[in-house]
């Protein structure tokens, strides 16, 4: 019997917000922070292991509210293995290839597990679209944590659109889980606002993608839907990290840039150019996430044309909002 949600997402958030200051301490101590450097945007020495908070307060929620029962089980195994190599890198650093290998490898063994898409016939499109969505999605995170609170704030709010969907389609034990998710994030999120007293770092950001990209699988593509928009739902749940990523990406081969390098070019960086505060930036893209995810559950109960119109002016304001970046000019000279 499932405990009620409300009090499954106020314990992991309590746990998140009582765990987060200890880890800071212990981050600060043993000198596992982050230091300003020339290609981030911080300019303060700050904490780097919140990461740690976010999957502890979620692990130990959800092995009080699951029940670990096989989905949560089969979650968790996938979500230790990428939270450890991110905590590794985190501790040591390690190269950028052997990261990759580590996410590919979480993604296999969670597939292997069982938690992969199911909307095509042939199950290698299957288990290939799985592995591609589920190492997307780490690294989208990963890489939308550029600014405090961003990725923790955007996560929560995909984490929620989740609950609701999997709530909506009768699958309340995975509800349970995203709600369990979010609360661990929005715990943390209250020291990692800004202005941020403590990162989360690679273990929590690629756990965070990971899980999210998990829990779409598990969600929403398992069994295949004759519904096309429904099935467009993860990419809006996931609209904002997604669309940085792309459009930093295309910007840096077009600038003759490295991909892997770090810069001061997201779509955060570019807000903050133009004059807005930070805090401004993440409400803004607090916002745009929330207008996707909620036009995207809107799809339930709206008509047909009603869902394709909102898409059509979701994939407009994207594009706007990809012309105005771009006039931001954030590149000084080539590397």
């Amino acid at each position: 019997m499932l405990i009620h949600p409300g009090i499954s997402f106020g314990f992991a958030l309590v746990a998140s917000v009582i765990l987060t200051p200890i880890v800071k301490k212990i981050s600060q101590k043993t000198g596992y922070v982050s230091t300003p450097q020339k290609d981030r945007w911080h300019t303060k020495t700050t904490a780097l292991l919140g990461g740690i908070s976010i999957y502890v307060a979620f692990v130990i929620s959800l092995l009080l509210f699951s029940g670990l029962n096989n989905i949560a089980l089969n979650l968790l195994v996938g979500g230790s293995i990428i939270f450890i190599i991110g905590l590794i890198d985190d501790l040591k650093r390690i190269k950028p290839k052997y990261k990759l290998l580590g996410q590919i490898l979480a993604a296999v063994v969670l597939i292997y597990l069982g938690v992969s898409a199911g909307i095509f016939s042939n199950q290698i499109f299957n288990i290939a679209f799985s592995l591609f969505w589920l190492v997307a999605l780490a690294n989208a995170f990963n890489l939308l944590d550029n600014m405090d609170g961003l990725t923790a704030g955007v996560a929560a709010i995909s984490s929620f659109a989740l609950g609701a969907y999997a709530y909506m389609t009768a699958q309340p034990s995975l509800g349970l889980i995203c709600l369990l998710m979010a609360g661990s994030l929005l715990g943390f999120l209250c020291y990692n606002f800004n202005p941020a007293k403590i990162f989360m770092g690679d273990s929590g950001s690629l756990f965070i993608g990971f899980m999210i990209g998990a829990l779409s699988l598990q969600i929403v593509w398992m069994k295949p839907s004759e519904n096309i928009l429904l099935n467009l739902t993860p990419f809006l749940f996931a609209a904002v990290p997604l669309f940085d990523t792309t459009f930093v990406t295309v910007m840096r081969i077009l600038h003759g840039r490295k991909i892997s390098q770090g810069g001061k070019d997201h779509t955060s960086h570019r807000l903050t150019h133009y004059g807005l505060s930070e805090k401004s930036v993440a409400f803004i893209l607090y916002s745009i996430s929330m207008i996707c995810c909620l036009g995207a559950l809107s799809w339930f109960y709206v008509s047909t044309t009603l869902s394709y119109l909102f898409l059509v002016i979701i994939i407009t304001l994207f594009v706007f909002i990809t012309y105005f970046l771009v006039k931001i000019k954030v590149y000084q000279n080539k590397n």
